[in-house]
């Protein structure tokens, strides 16, 4: 659903479906533990300032008061329970899927599914992560079923 995330350490089958809102999957072979997340926005409000982009390193919110409706707080919080799990960054399959523009006005630099996923690329670039699979942008939207066990993600464009 939209604003939730899980990690998992057991095998489960995890579906969403995505149009401007994005999933970002973390996977770890050696540890046999994945996350998603299913971000509606690209930064959250604290203190009535936006999140910066040093969210992902320090936040004056606590990990587990995250709202996972934003993708800032979402990577903070995979991120940093994939490193106490002892996950290494070289380790970490990350992959990113929607970020589209499903209303007649066509895909937009201002729009919401566009600032999504500039916001994660950059948060993961800076943390020194890499995407190994995408699938962002456009005008449709899109199903994602995720298999936490063998990181396998099945795509279906609407």
């Amino acid at each position: 659903m939209p604003g939730k995330l899980i990690i998992a350490d057991t095998p489960m089958h995890v579906w969403t479906v995505l149009g401007s809102c994005i999933a970002i999957i973390f996977h770890s072979k050696r540890l046999n533990a994945s996350a998603i997340c299913h971000a509606k926005l690209p930064v959250s409000p604290i203190n009535n300032k936006m999140c910066s982009f040093k969210c992902l390193v320090h936040c004056n919110v606590k990990s587990a008061e995250c709202n996972f409706d934003y993708v800032t707080c979402s990577l903070k919080y995979m991120y940093e329970n994939f490193i106490k799990l002892g996950a290494l960054k070289s380790e970490i399959e990350i992959s990113l899927f929607g970020g589209s523009t499903v209303t007649s006005s066509g895909y937009r630099r201002n729009s919401i599914g566009y600032k999504n996923i500039q916001i994660a690329e950059e948060l993961l670039r800076k943390k020194g992560l890499k995407i190994s699979n995408k699938q962002v942008g456009g005008e449709k939207g899109r199903t994602i079923n995720f298999y936490t066990d063998t990181g396998e993600i099945e795509i279906k464009v609407h």
